[in-house]
């Protein structure tokens, strides 16, 4: 086994020298042995290829874990202002409620402590796709409480701190803090949700969405142009949940539409306006 990574941040230097070191470190982080696990990047065992994850997903000119880090520096030399047609780049902290959604059904607090497994059945043998991640590892967190299979996060904005948090900034340490318990593999992908959901084949994935609210989407056709995807993907034996998002997928798409799931609650003890969607399809 060899000494794992170590990366040194100087709190002194001036911010284009951290951002130099950041994507040093991401250079180094991915000519590392994936296979080890000691030193600051805990997560590094669990990534895997998008196609591996999801066998079909189109993944020309893909940016993923696999080659960030060339892009990461472009983005350095030259900064990304975002595409207005999709949004605006603003990080918000709303998968805190999914999790806690989880918690509140698994302590017993409401009458629906038994759906909880229920819920995880959905998940066990589908990779979440967690459109808008952000730059922090909730999604991820919750996809490990649910027991999916794998987990992709998609972030067009904040890839980049977002590849920091979960690969420079997650110790072993933090991972038996946050309660994780069994990882599951993982990848994170620098593009907007309509774009990568058209990469996915037919009914195949579980998929949440937090905070995606009106402060980052605001064009009403390509919010209309996801949500049509979103239906499209989802596997009809998984589910979706939404919090706090201008995403609502109920209008029909190729025969199927998303519809709240009755079984389970929308709101809990300390949580509230959680949607668990579930695919239908109707009959001509």
């Amino acid at each position: 086994m060899g000494e794992g990574i170590k990366f040194q941040n100087n709190p002194e230097e001036s911010e284009p020298e951290r951002e130099i070191k950041l994507a040093e470190n991401v250079r180094r982080l991915f000519s590392y042995n994936f296979s080890e696990k000691n030193g600051e990047g805990a997560l590094i065992a669990n990534i895997e290829s998008v196609e591996a994850l999801i066998p079909g997903t189109r993944t020309e000119d893909l940016v993923s874990l696999e080659n960030c880090a060339e892009t990461i520096d472009k983005e350095i030399a030259n900064p990304e202002t975002g595409s207005r047609e999709i949004g605006k780049a603003y990080d918000t902290g709303y998968v805190g409620a999914g999790i806690g959604y989880i918690k509140d059904l698994e302590s017993g607090i409401n009458p629906f402590r038994k759906k909880v497994d229920w819920l995880k059945n959905k998940f066990k043998d589908v990779v979440v796709i967690d459109l808008g991640a952000g730059t922090n590892i909730g999604g991820y967190e919750l996809a490990c409480m649910l027991g999916a299979k794998g987990y992709i996060g998609i972030e067009p904005f904040n890839y980049k701190d977002l590849v920091l948090q979960a690969f420079l900034k997650i110790t072993e340490k933090e991972l038996k803090k946050r309660k994780i318990g069994t990882q599951i593999a993982m990848n994170l992908v620098k593009e907007d949700a309509l774009t990568f959901l058209k990469r996915l084949p037919d009914n195949t994935v579980a998929l949440f969405t937090f905070g995606t609210d009106e402060f980052i989407l605001q064009n009403g056709k390509y919010i209309h142009e996801v949500e049509a995807e979103m239906v499209r993907v989802l596997s009809p034996e998984s589910t979706c949940i939404i919090h706090n998002s201008m995403l609502h997928p109920t209008s029909e798409s190729s025969g199927s539409s998303m519809i709240v799931d009755p079984e389970f609650p929308t709101s809990t003890k300390n949580t509230d306006g959680v949607l668990v969607m579930k695919k239908v399809t109707h009959k001509e």
